[in-house]
Parts: C-alpha cells; structure tokens; sequence
C-alpha cells in the first residue's frame, strides 16, 4: 500500500474544531501525527511517500484516486 504524507501537516495545529455537533479539541494535533508516523514504522504496511508539490492538481490526484471518485468529488 502507498501512504502519503504532506510534511507540512505537522504544522496543522487546530485548538476546536466540531464533532457531533459540539466544539472539542481538535484531534489533528502534531503529536497525532507523529504517533501515527511512529506506528508506520513499526508496523511495515506500506511504503511512505512525499507527495511532489510542483504538479498541477489535477497531475497529482489522478494516479491517487480513481476517476470515478474524482468525477463524484467535482459534481458533489
């Protein structure tokens, strides 16, 4: 399996954000993200890549997601 990770998500550091329909903290924390890193390498499920940030959009979805998700997303 391919996994990719975006390095700047670990700047992601929201303080609320809504889950069944109340405020909480926010779950998508750097610490989150460096336990799920961690986990990733223990347990060798996949390969971890950086996703290339020079490709136009629609270049860098379109080996990821298949046509017919990409097709639902634009008309949702």
């Amino acid at each position: 399996m391919k996994i990719f990770h975006n390095t700047h998500h670990a700047q992601h550091a929201g303080r609320q954000e809504m889950f069944r329909g109340r405020m909480v903290d926010c779950h998508e924390v750097p610490e989150r993200l460096q336990h799920v890193l961690d986990e990733l390498a223990r347990r060798p499920v996949g390969s971890l890549h950086v996703p290339a940030t020079n490709l136009p959009l629609d270049d860098a979805l379109h080996p990821v997601h298949s046509a017919d998700y990409l097709d639902f997303l634009a008309r949702a």
